[in-house]
């Protein structure tokens, strides 16, 4: 009788031990989160940096300092070490399709040459009023990219350039789809077809000493 008792005490052990492994294999798992790390060179004037790329690592949730990666929203620093972070570089993003959302720092001024292509997940983007200039290329391949936010007219019309506009896509200036656009006298020069995905736009006041090139271009631009 004791030796049977003595062999089910074993195979209770025995089982108990053999369920043990799985679940703390699951406990691990569930710890376990993706850690990004973004990649950052000088820039040419010496005295910011340039986000250049990314790294994603697979740690574990307590030995990882997670603060700019969560569910796909990637938030860019406003500066690394002492110094600003001041542009996104050439092909920095390219690819990921994974991401959904980019917060950007007040400072940055430049988006570069397919700096976040083929970011299929990517469906909206503010821009900061810092920003001077979005390479044609930028969102190529982001055929989701609805939504493009401006602060305000004059930061939108100053822009050197603007990606490529995908069929659906829509500016929105200080959150709003804009149906009159009074361009202040600080503008004097505006980019050929700027306008171009402004649906809702029925009339633009020119306040401004604005060139003859200019205003062909925004008549174009209405009655098209």
């Amino acid at each position: 009788m004791k030796k049977i008792i003595s062999s089910i005490l074993s195979l209770v052990l025995l089982v108990g031990i053999c369920f043990s492994v799985p679940v703390t294999a699951n406990a691990a798992d569930l710890d376990s989160i993706y850690d990004l790390q973004l990649e950052y060179t000088l820039a040419d004037d010496g005295y910011s940096y340039v986000v250049s790329g990314y790294e994603i690592k697979y740690t574990t949730g307590d030995e990882s300092e997670i603060s700019t990666f969560n569910n796909g929203v990637v938030e860019i620093p406003e500066k690394f070490g002492a110094l600003p972070v001041t542009a996104i570089g050439d092909n920095a993003f390219n690819g990921w399709g994974f991401l959904t959302s980019v917060v950007l720092p007040d400072n940055l001024t430049e988006i570069g040459y397919r700096a976040f292509a083929y970011c299929s997940s990517l469906t909206e983007i503010t821009f900061p009023k810092s920003i001077k200039l979005v390479d044609e290329s930028a969102f190529d391949g982001c055929d989701f990219l609805m939504k493009l936010y401006m602060p305000d007219v004059e930061t939108f019309c100053n822009l050197e350039s603007m990606p490529y506009a995908t069929e659906f896509m829509q500016i929105y200036i200080d959150g709003e789809l804009p149906e009159v656009i009074e361009i202040p006298e600080t503008v004097s020069t505006i980019r050929e077809a700027a306008f171009a995905n402004f649906s809702s736009l029925k009339k633009i006041v020119v306040c401004g000493n604005i060139d003859f090139l200019t205003i062909k271009a925004l008549a174009d631009t209405l009655f098209s």
